[in-house]
């Protein structure tokens, strides 16, 4: 009979996306245990394989990285909100896809899904330490971060790389959640300046 791990491991396999975050979803613990139990050693088994894709793929539609199929499966099992925060900023866990010139993750809305059946107070905790994380406007663990204070609206911390992450994610508008908490700090922020004026065209 096959285990959770099995079911979990065939997904990331077929690229199932939606199936596996829903699957994720229902995990009961012993389950989540399992799973994060196995996760280090199967990237550990598929390093060659995440770090060079099958570049065949990558143009199909809805398709996704299996490395970021395996962060996903990391951040719905793992229990401590540190060893959650590390996993989902792994560097062997960004992938080259897309348009862009540089690996990355992938969009944070399936992440942000998973961690909506934790805690509240664990959430809060999780995007905290996620912005205190970032180290530049390039970081590719920004969009995680700015995605889960605005998701807990909890407290951003006084962190200078955050607000420049914020600033070259082009949500200065008073609708954004982060707005009240992140535009006093534009003023004190080493290098807010200079992204300003990089963001507003000169005639």
């Amino acid at each position: 009979m096959p285990t959770a791990w099995d079911e979990i491991r065939d997904l990331i396999d077929a690229r199932h996306t939606d199936t596996l975050v829903s699957r994720l979803l229902t995990l009961d613990a012993d389950e989540r245990k399992l799973v994060a139990g196995s996760l280090r050693e199967h990237v550990a088994l598929r390093r060659d394989d995440l770090a060079d894709p099958d570049w065949e793929e990558i143009g199909e539609v809805g398709w996704t990285p299996p490395a970021e199929l395996l962060r996903l499966a990391g951040a719905a099992t793992l229990g401590a909100v540190g060893a959650v925060a590390a996993w989902v900023n792994r560097r062997d866990l960004q992938s080259w896809y897309g348009f862009s010139a540089r690996p990355h993750f992938g969009a944070p809305g399936p992440m942000v899904r998973l961690f909506g059946h934790r805690p509240a107070a664990w959430q809060a905790d999780l995007a905290v330490r996620l912005a205190a994380r970032l180290r530049g406007p390039a970081d590719p663990g920004a969009p995680l971060a700015l995605a889960m204070l605005r998701h807990t609206r909890a407290e951003p911390p006084a962190h200078d790389p955050l607000v420049l992450a914020w600033i070259s994610d082009g949500a200065l508008r008073p609708a954004d959640p982060l707005f009240p908490a992140l535009l006093p700090r534009i003023f004190e922020a080493e290098g807010a300046g200079r992204l300003l004026r990089e963001a507003v065209p000169t005639r």
